[in-house]
């Protein structure tokens, strides 16, 4: 099933029944797996999985429901990729500025220095 979610094409590769202990009521805890697949990656995603209520579903119900919690988990996805891509940068840019001022003490002093290449 082709849909869209946050305006990237994205398909429902498969469903399944989920099953899961809780530790607190050895009930167990029942969902439909829902796995949905782009072609191109977004946001370094190529597929990922939600869950949703066991019960039964129109085909617009069913769409409705999967599109909304697929927009939330994608943008969670997106959002952290982000968050991790800027903390890099900030490691990055620290590691510059450290080499630096390792390279310029090294060169004063002139004792042997080896930098962070990571």
């Amino acid at each position: 099933m082709k849909i869209k979610l946050l305006g990237y094409e994205a398909e429902v590769e498969w469903i399944s029944p989920k099953q899961t202990s809780s530790f607190v009521s050895h009930d167990s805890i029942e969902s439909i797996g829902v796995w949905f697949t782009f072609d191109e990656p977004v946001s370094s995603t190529i597929g990922f999985g939600i869950e949703i209520p066991p019960r039964e579903y129109t085909e617009e119900e069913f769409k409705r429901v999967i599109i909304a919690g697929g927009e939330r988990a994608l943008q969670g996805i997106i959002d952290q990729h982000k968050k991790e891509k800027l903390a890099a940068e900030k490691r990055d840019e620290q590691r510059k500025k450290l080499n630096k001022l390792v390279a310029d003490l090294g060169e004063k002093l002139d004792i042997p220095f080896r930098l962070n290449t990571k």
